[in-house]
């Protein structure tokens, strides 16, 4: 989603029973149909209907998640960009292109937006940022926050008893 696109989002309205899978899912990715509809209290066909319906609205996603730092070096990094007025959607799209970036934003505050990137050496990272970040055509000015401990990797975005809407396409 670019940064002008924000107002052409609407509000996806989750009740109860959406939140309720939701929060299974996300103690367990795994679950079947049945232990969702067991666990819950409805039916296996309302389960599938409410996950298709979740799914397809962009709502939630289904993947997988890597601890990269078991499976050998990794540095996680956090750019805070300053970015031209006239360049913040084509700086998005350029540095989102990017394939060490895994997540990239506008933010309000002293910088235009942030991004985060994995690398395995700080070799790369030089790299990254000589050859990637730096030519990218309107940011002004570039923040590098290396990652030294992590406390907390994953969070669920929903409180388990609460209505929650969230924003789709």
């Amino acid at each position: 989603m670019m940064f002008n696109e924000v107002k052409t989002m609407r509000l996806y309205n989750i009740d109860e029973t959406d939140a309720e899978i939701i929060a299974a899912l996300d103690e367990d990715v795994r679950s079947t149909y049945t232990s969702l509809a067991k666990r819950i209290g409805v039916d296996q066909v309302t389960v599938r209907r409410r996950l298709d319906k979740l799914l397809e609205s962009g709502v939630i996603r289904l993947g997988v998640l890597v601890d990269y730092s078991r499976i050998g070096p990794s540095l996680h990094v956090l750019f805070a960009l300053n970015i031209r007025a006239d360049s913040v959607d084509s700086v998005l799209e350029q540095v989102g292109k990017l394939p060490q970036v895994s997540w990239v934003t506008s933010v309000t505050g002293r910088f235009d937006s942030i991004a985060l990137a994995r690398f395995s050496s700080y070799d790369e990272l030089g790299e990254f940022i000589h050859n990637d970040l730096n030519p990218v055509k309107g940011i002004l000015r570039s923040e590098t926050f290396v990652f030294l401990r992590r406390e907390k990797s994953f969070y669920s975005p929903l409180e388990r008893s609460s209505k929650s809407s969230f924003l789709v396409t």
